[in-house]
């Protein structure tokens, strides 16, 4: 089953929206999804995986993390659950975050 995760978002109390975050998204029970966005850098396997990797403006991760999406494993019963991690980034990254 797949659905929509509403209401995340990042911040950065001492920096405005256009500061470089980090984000990491784990699904141990399945896989995660986020939007694409043309100003964001995707770690990994891209916008969609058991982890997803993120870096950009918070403007931008938050227009991503808007779709934000998990999608349960087949055959997958009882508690999920979906860890995000964000951090100030200090460095583009390319190819992978690290």
């Amino acid at each position: 089953t797949e659905l929509l995760v509403m209401g995340v978002s990042v911040a950065d109390a001492d920096a405005d929206t256009a500061a470089d975050v980090r984000l990491t998204i784990t699904a141990p029970a399945g896989s995660v999804s986020v939007a694409r966005h043309s100003q964001l850098v995707y770690g990994g396997g891209g916008p969609t995986g058991s982890t997803v990797e993120v870096s950009g403006s918070v403007e931008a991760v938050n227009h991503a993390l808007a779709e934000l999406r998990y999608i349960g494993a087949a055959h997958s019963n009882g508690r999920h659950t979906v860890s995000i991690v964000a951090r100030r980034a200090l460095a583009t990254c390319t190819p992978t975050c690290r």
